[in-house]
């Protein structure tokens, strides 16, 4: 680590949904901070209404987000259809900070199951645990 130079100036290269939690921190400890979009994330254009009936219709018993943006978007479009059945399900999440999103959206704490981490196997893992019936 010896080889580099002292830090002036970083480069986050990112979606346009940045780390403001990491941007904040860099600046707040002194860093000038440029952030370059490389993608954006959009969300696509569904039939809200109808894709929440086949969920129901279909009695999904589980729910696994590994972001902070598909958690949002899938509050965004359920919650003011059918919140009641959205937070009776069971969240699959893979950090603390997603759980305390879900939290913060109004998940029953008990209900929240979190992975050790985002890996495949860990979340496969994570569901045979609480689901033994699955193989």
């Amino acid at each position: 680590l010896a080889l580099f130079l002292p830090l002036q100036v970083l480069l986050i290269v990112c979606s346009n949904q940045i780390n403001q939690n990491l941007y904040d921190n860099l600046i707040l400890r002194g860093a000038n901070v440029d952030v370059l979009t490389t993608y954006t994330t959009l969300s696509p254009k569904i039939d809200v209404s109808l894709s929440l009936n086949q969920a129901q219709q279909k009695k999904v018993n589980l729910i696994i987000s590994t972001s902070k943006a598909s958690l949002d978007q899938l509050v965004n479009w359920f919650k003011p259809l059918d919140a009641h059945w959205l937070f009776s399900l069971p969240l699959l999440v893979i950090s603390d900070k997603l759980r305390a999103h879900a939290e913060h959206h109004g998940w029953p704490t008990q209900l929240i199951i979190q992975s050790p981490n985002a890996t495949t196997s860990a979340i496969v893992d994570t569901i045979k645990n609480c689901y033994p019936n699955i193989s």
